[in-house]
């Protein structure tokens, strides 16, 4: 190839360490995101459409199950919630992937299976839609995994006018 694209300088790094390549050759493009599709909307009518709940408080996380994620320790941390404090929060996982059948185990294991709900895999184009839905977006990583690239879902929670738990 004549030239390469990345997003970031981490994996311009990587990407020259393994392969050789001439740095001259490289160009460095940051992600954006599409504020067309993207950008804040009326919550409760994004729950009607989406025929969810317009009274409960929902977090949010968009994106592969994987162990990496650190989605356990979401759910750990919505069992210990004071729900005398925040009577009806939920969680909603909107993506599929490995860690799923555990993720769900140990929702039933805490008891708060009917506060996480596993939505699977969405239409990308749906995605915007559940971002104005929700109440906070989340975002982990377990603390072994090193963070590279950029991270797009943080960009789309912001665009959406979506509060970010990082």
């Amino acid at each position: 190839s004549a030239a390469f694209t990345t997003t970031t300088t981490e994996y311009r790094d990587r990407l020259r360490t393994l392969y050789d390549i001439d740095p001259r050759r490289w160009t460095q493009m940051p992600c954006g995101v599409n504020e067309e599709r993207f950008r804040p909307g009326n919550r409760d009518a994004a729950r009607e459409r989406l025929e969810l709940p317009t009274a409960s408080f929902a977090l949010l996380h968009v994106g592969s199950l994987y162990d990496w994620r650190a989605l356990d320790t979401l759910i750990e941390a919505l069992a210990r919630l004071d729900t005398a404090r925040v009577p009806d929060c939920q969680l909603w996982l909107v993506g599929d992937g490995v860690e799923r059948p555990r993720l769900q185990a140990l929702s039933r294991e805490l008891g708060i299976a009917e506060r996480v709900r596993f939505v699977g895999q969405v239409p990308y184009a749906q995605v915007p839609e559940w971002l104005v839905a929700a109440d906070v977006g989340v975002v982990l990583y377990k603390p072994t995994r090193p963070v590279t690239g950029d991270p797009m879902k943080i960009y789309e929670y912001m665009a959406c006018g979506l509060p970010v738990l990082a």
